[in-house]
């Protein structure tokens, strides 16, 4: 391990391309106590790197909570190879900046030029920061319902799967959609999560109608969307035994 005391910005920044999956902690650590000073060059690994350094400085800059880092976060997870940052990013990671993190989630969410893992990643953190932030829940539910399709659209009609992407979404988004609505127990998607279930338009290898009506009737949220985040430096360390 080496020791990053007195080091300066640029000689943090190059050890980062260095590191694999699981980064050194001095270096982390000697990363976040620099805070904005390390904000730029991280935001341009972002930007430009698509390996490992990627992936730690995202994570570095939402510990950091660098609002000025959000575009550039949206663009990777964004990107066609974004789908490994978006899943680093899915639990204790984008959440940390808050609902100021809704715009980002809301737009990669709409975006169907984007994968639909990203996409559902980002319906995952706006679950998480309905819970922890109740003003948000109504924007929250009202817009995860909007990516929902119209509980007439006659899936039949459609030769396969990809034309059913290409005319309307993909349909896979809209089960990840209803897993996160029953989370939420949003009562307004109740009949219409049971209208898409009766039309066929849910995957029920994923999510069945029996487990969308026993989520409704739970007495409290999912632990998964309760639970504290953790710090960064937890989180590395947790990941590394």
């Amino acid at each position: 391990m080496a020791h990053y005391t007195g080091a300066v910005l640029a000689e943090l920044i190059d050890a980062l391309y260095e590191q694999e999956r699981q980064p050194d902690l001095e270096l982390i650590r000697a990363l976040l106590k620099r805070g904005a000073e390390a904000v730029p060059a991280l935001i341009e690994i972002v930007d430009s790197d698509h390996d490992w350094a990627q992936i730690h400085a995202a994570l570095l800059l939402c510990e950091l909570r660098a609002e000025s880092a959000l575009p550039a976060l949206q663009r990777a997870i964004s990107a066609p190879e974004g789908h490994d940052l978006a899943d680093w990013l899915s639990d204790d990671a984008l959440d940390k900046f808050g609902p100021v993190a809704l715009d980002l989630c809301e737009a990669v969410a709409a975006d169907k030029k984007v994968d639909w893992y990203p996409r559902d990643v980002a319906c995952q953190v706006m679950a998480t920061l309905a819970f922890r932030y109740p003003k948000t829940y109504p924007r929250v539910t009202t817009f995860l319902r909007g990516l929902l399709p119209a509980p007439h659209l006659d899936r039949r009609s459609f030769e396969s799967y990809e034309a059913v992407k290409r005319a309307v979404d993909d349909p896979k988004l809209w089960t990840a959609v209803v897993c996160h609505l029953c989370d939420l127990r949003d009562p307004q998607a109740y009949d219409v999560i049971g209208e898409l279930f009766r039309a066929g338009l849910i995957d029920e290898m994923i999510i069945e109608p029996a487990d969308y009506q026993r989520a409704y009737q739970r007495s409290g949220p999912p632990a998964t969307l309760t639970k504290k985040p953790l710090d960064l430096l937890t989180r590395y360390q947790r990941k590394q035994r």
